[in-house]
Order: structure tokens, then C-alpha cells, then sequence
């Protein structure tokens, strides 16, 4: 014990190993709340956020306007959305982008983020939206609480393997976000590089289409809206299949498919992450079709 306090940064020093300085031109606001210490550095419109050390969102993110234009595609309508998280807010303004979005309700568990994000222009002009709602609370317990419906509902809250995180990458919350989905709407899900998350999205949906790094999940069939106006990242390239309908960017799973996908699954999805089985406690053993939870 005495050794480690030799070692241990001394007054002020933890924060700054965490969080170094970040460079020439970035302007860093800090928050700290009961919940979360907040960091975000800004230069210009580049935006890096931290939550408690590890990163939580970050402009520019072309990718984000991939993903809601997907989700805007897929769905049969885009009039409601829910988004939980809200990181560095490039969802939200994807979202806020399609013409048809009649509002969009934001979820996010920690004030503290939102407080940090009020102080910079850019976030704080997207928060004062008029087509966007702020709740402060937990997205499993905002559903199990409200008896609305939405047409999509994004899930980009934490990664996967973080603590505490099946309670928003678990069968049973995928459940519940299905059962608060209108006819023909659709669900998305950050994967990263967790195989139990795409696999907990085949369990629970019909009909389940991958990207590199995020699934979505519907009842029935993709709604293919092209006529839908999506939304565009100005610094998105053209090689990130921006309303193209398949090719190379996703792999659909159907009812009966008996075909692979991106992160490399079978469509008979490998155990799915539960409340009683979190991702963090699930390890592959024999490969990618063979999953067992961590002996005790």
C-alpha cells in the first residue's frame, strides 16, 4: 500500500494524466457533477468528448449521418425518433436534418454532459433545437416509463464493453425498445467490434441488416424510402454508401436466412448478451459459433 502511494500521481496530477492537454488551438470545457467529470475540447467545429476518462463522442463524425440516413431509409416513416445518448451530439443533428422529423426526444442520463455541452455554442444551438426534446434520465428507464411509440430508435449510448452497459445491449432491452416501436419502424444499435451485440439484435428482430459498426433491426422488410431526403455530413465521402441500399455496406439477415454477415456471424445468431449475461462476462471459447459464459 505505501508503495503504491509512491507511485500514485500526487495533487492534481490524476487529472492531467487522464485528460493530457490537448494541443495547440483546442479550447477544453470541464464539468463535474455527482454523476460524471466532463471534458470536451473544441477547435473550430472538431469536438473530442470524454466522459469519466474514456471517450464519448467526437466531430467530425461522418459516419453518424451514415447511420440515421440508414435508419431513415429503412423506416416506413421519420416523423418520431428517440435518440439515448447524446455524446457530441452528431446523432441529433443527423436526425434534425431530414425535412419529414416532426421531433426528435433525446435521452441522456447525465446532466453533467448536458451542462458542459451548454457551454459551447455549437452544442448549445443543437440542444435549443425547436424539433428537439431533452430528457435527463435513464433510456431503459425513460421506456419502461413512457407509453409513446417512435418511428426509429437509436442506441449510441457507451461501449459495449463498459460497465453496466447490458442495460442497454441486453435481449431484454432490445425487448422493450421493440415494443415501443410503431408499425414499420426501425431500431439502431452501435455494435464497435462486440459479436454479442449483432447477435442479440438477431435474436430479438425479424429481420436485422450489418454495417462495420452497427446494426439495424425492423419487424419487416426495409421500407427502401429513397424518395426520403437524408441527411448529408459535409465531410462524408463518397465511399461511405450514403443511401445506397446494400453492396458493400450491410448484409441483411431474413426469417430463414441462412447467410453470414459482416462481423462475421452466422444469421443463427451465437448467444445473445442478457441482463444475467453481460457482454463483459462472455467470452468465445471455439470461435465465432460457439460462445460460453466465463466460468466461475
Amino acid at each position: 500500500a505505501a508503495g503504491a502511494l509512491l507511485v500514485f500521481p500526487g495533487h492534481h496530477a490524476l487529472y492531467r494524466v487522464i485528460h493530457p492537454p490537448p494541443g495547440e488551438g483546442w479550447q477544453r470545457y470541464v464539468e463535474e457533477g455527482v454523476d460524471a467529470v466532463v471534458v470536451t475540447d473544441v477547435r473550430g467545429d472538431a469536438v473530442r468528448n470524454f466522459i469519466n476518462g474514456l471517450p464519448h463522442g467526437a466531430r467530425p463524425a461522418p459516419d453518424a449521418f451514415l447511420e440515421i440516413a440508414e435508419a431513415a431509409r429503412t423506416a416506413r416513416e421519420f416523423r418520431h425518433v428517440l435518440l439515448i445518448g447524446f455524446g457530441a451530439g452528431t446523432f441529433a443533428e443527423a436526425a434534425l436534418e431530414v425535412p419529414e422529423l416532426e421531433r426528435v426526444t433525446l435521452v441522456e442520463v447525465s446532466d453533467t454532459a448536458i451542462r458542459n455541452a451548454r457551454k459551447i455554442p455549437l452544442l448549445a444551438r443543437l440542444l435549443e433545437h425547436e424539433r428537439l426534446e431533452l430528457v435527463i434520465d435513464d433510456g431503459r428507464r425513460f421506456l419502461q416509463r413512457t407509453g409513446r411509440t417512435f418511428d426509429v430508435i437509436a442506441v449510441d449510448p457507451l461501449h459495449p464493453q463498459t460497465a453496466y452497459s447490458n442495460n442497454l445491449y441486453s435481449r431484454e432491452f432490445f425487448e422493450l425498445a421493440r415494443r415501443h416501436m410503431r408499425p414499420g419502424g426501425a431500431f439502431l444499435s452501435y455494435t464497435g467490434d462486440s459479436v454479442f451485440v449483432a447477435s442479440t439484435c438477431l435474436a430479438v428482430f425479424p429481420h436485422v441488416r450489418f454495417y462495420d459498426h452497427f446494426c439495424l433491426g425492423s419487424s419487416g422488410p426495409p421500407a427502401n424510402a429513397v424518395g426520403r431526403r437524408a441527411p448529408r455530413s459535409p465531410r462524408t465521402s463518397s465511399s461511405t454508401c450514403l443511401g445506397r441500399s446494400s453492396g458493400s455496406c450491410a448484409n441483411t439477415c431474413e426469417p430463414g436466412s441462412s447467410g453470414t454477415t459482416s462481423p462475421g456471424l452466422s444469421c443463427s445468431a451465437p448467444r445473445p448478451s442478457t441482463r444475467t449475461c453481460p457482454i463483459r462476462a462472455c467470452r468465445s471459447w471455439s470461435g465465432p459459433r460457439a460462445w460460453h459464459p466465463v466460468p466461475p
